[in-house]
């Protein structure tokens, strides 16, 4: 799925996410480090998304160690979350990348989650 230009999470509450970052800089430095790198959203939760560097070091200056800076994002949509721990592909966050598009690559029914069930 990450080939067909996906930014998304997999994640659950006792699990971990992966994310697949669409941005030049940030998959040059993943592809760079050859090893799997753990770094927080660009953004404290419930705060909105950042869609320039500027917003990044409004949000988080002095929190993170390293800011990794570049042009700004065309959107600040959240990442898709999506389960697959389970034996049904669940939407549990909706985000930039929907159910449809995830069915283009998965040949299975994907479901989406209401926000409330998960409260």
């Amino acid at each position: 799925i990450a080939d067909r230009d996906w930014s998304s999470d997999v994640c659950s509450s006792d699990l971990v996410g992966v994310r697949q970052p669409d941005n030049a800089i940030a998959q040059a430095l993943i592809y760079a480090a050859d090893v799997p790198l753990a770094a927080p959203s660009a953004n404290i939760s419930g705060h909105p998304s950042p869609t320039t560097a500027q917003h990044v070091i409004d949000d988080l200056n002095g929190k993170v160690d390293i800011i990794l800076a570049g042009p700004d994002c065309e959107m600040g949509i959240e990442s898709t979350i999506v389960d697959l721990t389970g034996d049904d592909v669940v939407i549990t966050r909706p985000g930039a990348i929907t159910a449809e598009q995830l069915e283009e690559v998965i040949p299975r029914k994907v479901y989406v989650v209401p926000r409330e069930d998960l409260l």
